[in-house]
Protein backbone atom coordinates (compact mmCIF):
# COMPACT_ATOMS: atom_id res chain seq x y z
CA UNK A 1 0.00 0.00 0.00
CA UNK A 2 1.14 3.38 -1.23
CA UNK A 3 0.21 6.45 0.86
CA UNK A 4 0.32 10.19 -0.52
CA UNK A 5 0.24 13.45 1.04
CA UNK A 6 0.04 16.40 -0.79
CA UNK A 7 1.66 14.87 -4.17
CA UNK A 8 4.55 13.09 -1.77
CA UNK A 9 5.03 9.24 -1.95
CA UNK A 10 5.73 7.84 1.86
CA UNK A 11 6.37 4.02 2.26
CA UNK A 12 5.40 4.20 5.69
CA UNK A 13 2.31 5.59 7.53
CA UNK A 14 4.03 8.15 9.53
CA UNK A 15 4.59 11.85 8.07
CA UNK A 16 6.58 15.02 9.91
CA UNK A 17 7.80 18.32 8.97
CA UNK A 18 4.14 19.06 7.41
CA UNK A 19 2.99 22.65 7.50
CA UNK A 20 -0.02 24.16 8.95
CA UNK A 21 -2.93 24.61 6.40
CA UNK A 22 -5.50 21.88 4.26
CA UNK A 23 -3.85 18.79 3.14
CA UNK A 24 -4.82 15.76 1.22
CA UNK A 25 -4.19 12.07 2.16
CA UNK A 26 -4.43 9.47 -0.74
CA UNK A 27 -4.07 5.91 -0.21
CA UNK A 28 -3.46 3.60 -3.43
CA UNK A 29 -3.86 -0.20 -2.45
CA UNK A 30 -1.78 -2.85 -4.92
CA UNK A 31 -4.32 -3.18 -7.09
CA UNK A 32 -4.49 0.32 -7.90
CA UNK A 33 -7.78 1.46 -5.90
CA UNK A 34 -7.35 4.49 -4.06
CA UNK A 35 -9.58 6.94 -0.88
CA UNK A 36 -8.61 10.20 -0.47
CA UNK A 37 -9.21 12.61 2.64
CA UNK A 38 -8.67 15.88 3.37
CA UNK A 39 -7.68 17.36 6.90
CA UNK A 40 -6.42 20.99 8.25
CA UNK A 41 -3.45 20.97 10.07
CA UNK A 42 -3.55 23.79 12.68
CA UNK A 43 -0.49 26.14 13.86
CA UNK A 44 0.37 25.15 17.32
CA UNK A 45 -0.45 27.88 20.16
CA UNK A 46 2.43 29.21 21.55
CA UNK A 47 2.90 29.32 25.32
CA UNK A 48 2.73 32.74 26.80
CA UNK A 49 0.98 34.79 29.50
CA UNK A 50 0.17 38.42 30.24
CA UNK A 51 -0.39 40.33 33.13
CA UNK A 52 -1.32 44.06 33.64
CA UNK A 53 1.85 45.88 33.76
CA UNK A 54 1.22 48.49 36.62
CA UNK A 55 -1.28 48.54 39.65
CA UNK A 56 -2.05 50.87 41.89
CA UNK A 57 -3.15 50.37 45.57
CA UNK A 58 -4.41 52.03 48.59
CA UNK A 59 -2.18 51.23 51.24
CA UNK A 60 -3.71 47.64 52.93
CA UNK A 61 -6.30 46.87 49.83
CA UNK A 62 -6.39 43.40 48.98
CA UNK A 63 -6.28 42.78 45.14
CA UNK A 64 -6.88 39.85 43.10
CA UNK A 65 -4.21 39.06 39.97
CA UNK A 66 -5.92 37.75 37.26
CA UNK A 67 -3.61 36.38 34.65
CA UNK A 68 -4.44 35.45 30.63
CA UNK A 69 -3.10 32.44 29.57
CA UNK A 70 -2.66 31.73 25.76
CA UNK A 71 -3.46 28.40 26.40
CA UNK A 72 -6.58 26.35 28.61
CA UNK A 73 -5.68 26.69 32.14
CA UNK A 74 -5.53 22.61 32.28
CA UNK A 75 -2.83 22.24 29.95
CA UNK A 76 -0.32 24.35 32.33
CA UNK A 77 1.50 22.36 34.47
CA UNK A 78 2.86 24.57 37.02
CA UNK A 79 2.52 28.25 38.46
CA UNK A 80 5.53 30.07 40.20
CA UNK A 81 4.95 33.66 41.86
CA UNK A 82 8.15 35.25 42.91
CA UNK A 83 8.93 36.86 45.54
CA UNK A 84 5.40 35.52 47.34
CA UNK A 85 5.43 38.19 49.61
CA UNK A 86 2.01 39.77 50.64
CA UNK A 87 0.65 36.39 48.10
CA UNK A 88 -1.84 34.33 49.55
CA UNK A 89 -0.04 31.10 47.50
CA UNK A 90 2.76 31.24 45.37
CA UNK A 91 2.20 28.52 43.24
CA UNK A 92 -1.84 29.14 42.46
CA UNK A 93 -3.37 30.24 39.20
CA UNK A 94 -4.74 33.91 40.49
CA UNK A 95 -3.39 34.68 43.56
CA UNK A 96 -4.45 37.66 45.86
CA UNK A 97 -2.48 40.58 47.41
CA UNK A 98 -3.11 40.33 50.53
CA UNK A 99 -2.89 44.49 52.78
CA UNK A 100 0.25 45.58 50.70
CA UNK A 101 2.11 48.44 52.17
CA UNK A 102 5.24 48.56 49.84
CA UNK A 103 5.99 48.97 46.10
CA UNK A 104 6.96 44.95 44.95
CA UNK A 105 7.13 43.58 41.53
CA UNK A 106 6.05 39.90 40.95
CA UNK A 107 7.14 37.61 38.45
CA UNK A 108 4.87 34.58 37.01
CA UNK A 109 6.95 31.84 35.49
CA UNK A 110 4.13 28.94 33.70
CA UNK A 111 5.31 25.70 32.65
CA UNK A 112 3.13 23.64 30.11
CA UNK A 113 3.03 19.85 30.24
CA UNK A 114 5.55 19.44 27.60
CA UNK A 115 8.15 21.35 29.56
CA UNK A 116 7.86 25.07 27.89
CA UNK A 117 8.12 27.94 30.02
CA UNK A 118 6.40 31.18 29.55
CA UNK A 119 7.15 34.55 32.25
CA UNK A 120 5.51 38.09 33.03
CA UNK A 121 5.61 40.88 35.27
CA UNK A 122 3.12 42.79 37.17
CA UNK A 123 4.66 46.16 39.36
CA UNK A 124 2.34 47.24 42.01
CA UNK A 125 2.79 50.69 43.67
CA UNK A 126 0.98 51.89 46.80
CA UNK A 127 -0.80 55.43 46.92
CA UNK A 128 0.53 57.09 49.85
CA UNK A 129 -2.37 59.33 52.20
CA UNK A 130 -1.42 62.39 52.85
CA UNK A 131 -3.56 65.88 53.35
CA UNK A 132 -2.57 69.34 53.69
CA UNK A 133 -4.35 72.61 54.83
CA UNK A 134 -2.77 75.75 54.95
CA UNK A 135 -2.95 77.78 58.30
CA UNK A 136 -3.47 81.14 57.01
CA UNK A 137 -5.47 83.02 54.45
CA UNK A 138 -5.60 86.29 53.36
CA UNK A 139 -8.85 87.27 51.47
CA UNK A 140 -7.59 90.07 49.61
CA UNK A 141 -7.93 89.12 45.91
CA UNK A 142 -4.78 88.72 44.76
CA UNK A 143 -5.60 85.00 44.11
CA UNK A 144 -2.98 83.99 46.25
CA UNK A 145 -4.11 82.16 49.05
CA UNK A 146 -7.49 83.81 48.83
CA UNK A 147 -9.57 80.80 49.83
CA UNK A 148 -9.02 77.95 52.48
CA UNK A 149 -9.31 74.04 51.41
CA UNK A 150 -7.28 71.45 51.42
CA UNK A 151 -4.60 69.68 49.39
CA UNK A 152 -4.77 65.56 49.23
CA UNK A 153 -2.76 63.28 47.79
CA UNK A 154 -3.83 62.24 44.15
CA UNK A 155 -5.69 58.75 43.67
CA UNK A 156 -6.00 58.61 47.45
CA UNK A 157 -9.42 60.02 48.18
CA UNK A 158 -13.42 59.64 46.71
CA UNK A 159 -14.60 62.89 47.65
CA UNK A 160 -14.59 65.83 50.57
CA UNK A 161 -17.82 65.07 52.09
CA UNK A 162 -17.82 68.10 54.38
CA UNK A 163 -16.08 71.25 55.19
CA UNK A 164 -17.19 73.48 58.45
CA UNK A 165 -15.86 76.59 58.96
CA UNK A 166 -16.74 78.24 63.07
CA UNK A 167 -15.85 81.36 64.59
CA UNK A 168 -14.46 81.46 68.15
CA UNK A 169 -18.19 81.12 69.86
CA UNK A 170 -18.60 78.20 67.99
CA UNK A 171 -21.27 79.41 65.27
CA UNK A 172 -21.09 77.94 62.39
CA UNK A 173 -19.89 80.89 59.24
CA UNK A 174 -19.94 77.88 56.49
CA UNK A 175 -20.46 74.89 55.21
CA UNK A 176 -19.84 72.89 51.56
CA UNK A 177 -20.64 69.49 51.13
CA UNK A 178 -19.52 66.46 48.75
CA UNK A 179 -16.94 68.43 46.66
CA UNK A 180 -12.96 68.04 45.30
CA UNK A 181 -9.79 68.56 47.15
CA UNK A 182 -7.01 70.30 45.66
CA UNK A 183 -9.21 73.23 43.53
CA UNK A 184 -9.63 76.57 45.40
CA UNK A 185 -12.97 77.50 43.74
CA UNK A 186 -14.27 75.05 46.13
CA UNK A 187 -12.48 76.80 49.24
CA UNK A 188 -14.04 79.22 51.85
CA UNK A 189 -13.09 82.46 51.02
CA UNK A 190 -13.25 83.91 53.99
CA UNK A 191 -16.68 85.37 53.47
CA UNK A 192 -20.52 85.30 54.99
CA UNK A 193 -23.29 86.58 53.08
CA UNK A 194 -21.00 88.15 50.37
CA UNK A 195 -18.97 89.98 53.23
CA UNK A 196 -15.07 89.13 54.20
CA UNK A 197 -15.25 88.31 57.72
CA UNK A 198 -12.92 89.92 60.11
CA UNK A 199 -9.73 89.19 60.69
CA UNK A 200 -9.01 86.95 63.58
CA UNK A 201 -8.89 82.72 64.19
CA UNK A 202 -11.49 80.45 62.82
CA UNK A 203 -12.12 76.78 63.36
CA UNK A 204 -12.54 74.18 60.52
CA UNK A 205 -13.97 70.53 60.73
CA UNK A 206 -13.46 69.20 57.94
CA UNK A 207 -14.97 65.31 56.79
CA UNK A 208 -12.95 63.33 54.22
CA UNK A 209 -13.68 60.29 52.13
CA UNK A 210 -10.68 57.92 51.31
CA UNK A 211 -10.43 56.24 48.39
CA UNK A 212 -11.34 52.66 50.01
CA UNK A 213 -14.09 54.19 51.68
CA UNK A 214 -12.71 54.81 54.90
CA UNK A 215 -14.23 58.62 56.37
CA UNK A 216 -11.69 60.55 58.67
CA UNK A 217 -12.40 63.77 60.29
CA UNK A 218 -10.12 67.27 60.66
CA UNK A 219 -10.22 69.83 62.59
CA UNK A 220 -7.87 72.94 63.78
CA UNK A 221 -7.46 76.74 63.09
CA UNK A 222 -6.99 78.96 60.82
CA UNK A 223 -6.15 82.40 60.61
CA UNK A 224 -7.69 84.95 58.33
CA UNK A 225 -5.50 87.96 57.96
CA UNK A 226 -5.32 91.41 55.56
Amino acid sequence: MRYFLDNQEFFNNQFSGNISGNHQLRVVDKNACEITSNFNIQQPIGLSVQLTPLVRLQSGENYTIQPVYSIPKDSIASFEWSPSDFLSCSNCESPQVLKLDKEIEYTLTISNKNGCTATARIRFEVVKRNIWFPNAISPNGDNINDSFYPVVTEDSYNEIRSLQIFDRWGNRLYESLHFPPNDPSYGWKARVDGEVVIPGVYVYLLELEWKNGEIQKFYGDLNVIR
